[in-house]
């Protein structure tokens, strides 16, 4: 996928959504900033991000699509913001 390099993302305040499988397979990941504008993750974004520990979501964020997170193992603890619908 050409990212199994990258530890860590910062996204830039201009992004609101995250595209199905933008970070898919990127193994060496180990953390994600989010930006506050962000209100869409979509599917499988973060899947198989088997280092990623740390995710920090904003108040802003609405939805969460299937298995953006499904096989990040060392992902031990997510906090949901209240504004999150599905």
């Amino acid at each position: 996928m050409g990212c199994q390099n990258i530890t860590q993302i910062v996204l830039p305040d201009t992004v609101t959504k995250i595209k199905d499988q933008a970070f898919c397979k990127c193994i060496n990941l180990q953390k994600i900033v989010l930006p506050k504008k962000i209100v869409k993750i979509s599917d499988r974004t973060f899947k198989a991000c088997h280092q990623l520990k740390e995710v920090k979501f904003n108040e802003n964020l609405i939805t969460i699509g299937i298995e953006a997170f499904h096989r990040c193992y060392n992902l031990t603890e997510i906090f949901l913001p209240k504004s999150l619908e599905y």
